[in-house]
């Protein structure tokens, strides 16, 4: 016995066969996709419109005279390097011990180094004992920071 859909105008008694065929036969709107329940189609060049804008990274941020990172410190660590970002941090890893600022210098010496400035336009703004840190990188511009930091993390 085929199923029935009961329309809302009381004549209209159509079967139901298939999901394709039902929305093809049903005289009323109640199954018709119109402007509310279905999603408009993107057009190619929208999408690559939204594709070529950068995101920028979570723990980077263009202030005036230069670039903040939120930054995760493991000290004594096997080596130097940038690991990966970590929530809205980046982890760095130093291989120099969490005492007397020794950990602070190597962080600020590997930023400089990989950033291509000097070590006085880095400097820790936040959180000197904490693992969590904010570092201040002064004559640069969030662009030139996110492409060294992004390549540094393909290494």
């Amino acid at each position: 016995m085929p199923h029935f859909h009961q329309c809302p105008l009381p004549s209209a008694r159509t079967p139901v066969n298939s999901a394709v065929g039902a929305l093809a036969r049903f005289p009323c709107t109640m199954f018709q996709p119109n402007s509310q329940n279905m999603p408009t189609p993107r057009s190619p060049k929208s999408m690559q419109q939204q594709a070529s804008i950068r995101l920028t990274a979570p723990y980077l941020r263009e202030e005036d005279d230069g670039v903040s990172l939120n930054v995760l410190i493991q000290a004594r660590s096997s080596k130097n390097q940038l690991v990966r970002p970590h929530g809205d941090r980046l982890k760095i890893q130093v291989t120099a011990p969490p005492v007397d600022g020794r950990a602070n210098a190597m962080v600020k010496e590997l930023l400089a180094e990989l950033l291509g400035i000097p070590r006085h336009a880095v400097e820790i703004a936040r959180g000197l004992t904490a693992r969590e840190k904010t570092v201040h990188v002064r004559g640069l511009r969030l662009a030139q920071v996110q492409a060294q930091v992004e390549a540094a993390l393909k290494r």
